[in-house]
């Protein structure tokens, strides 16, 4: 009888001695996890480097949220003679609806032309009107310009990149 309860008691103490290493071993983990991650992140790093080290500043990444499906983003391409601004020259991809403002003196037809071997073509737009494209675009860069041969010669062309 001695030996059975001696056996339930070493049993018992087993169970507890198991538990307690499993939540020692658990902490320790932890322990070492936790200092791993600080090991790992560099403003720890230069917070526990030489206090005479620069901290080290990580750039943030400030991305718009993508336009939802079917929302259109306005564009403009302002022409002169010899010269088109496009603003903003940075846009999504998507539904894109470029207005083509002519404050010239001439009357010009723009072609827009993508990396893709894409093209559209405006109507002839008479100096001080305006003409509205709406097309779909994808990711690449474009190139707005004169169809007039002489004109782009002369630098009559803008770009704008879609990401």
């Amino acid at each position: 009888m001695t030996t059975e309860s001696g056996t339930n008691r070493t049993r018992r103490h087993g169970w507890r001695r198991f538990f307690i290493a499993i939540v020692a071993i658990s902490f320790a983990a932890c322990g070492d996890a936790a200092d791993d991650a600080d090991a790992s992140d560099p403003a720890n790093q230069a917070a526990s480097a030489d206090s005479a080290a620069p901290p080290v500043t990580l750039p943030s990444v400030n991305r718009p949220a993508p336009r939802p499906p079917g929302d259109t983003v306005a564009i403009t391409a302002t022409l002169d003679e010899y010269s088109i601004s496009v603003s903003p020259d940075t846009i999504d991809s998507g539904s894109v609806s470029l207005r083509l403002q002519n404050d010239g003196e001439r009357p010009h037809t723009i072609e827009i032309r993508g990396e893709d071997g894409s093209r559209w073509v405006s109507l002839p737009i008479r100096p001080g009107g305006a003409v509205t494209m709406t097309m779909s675009i994808q990711a690449g860069g474009y190139t707005v310009v004169s169809t007039e041969p002489t004109y782009a010669d002369r630098g009559m062309s803008g770009r704008f990149h879609v990401r």
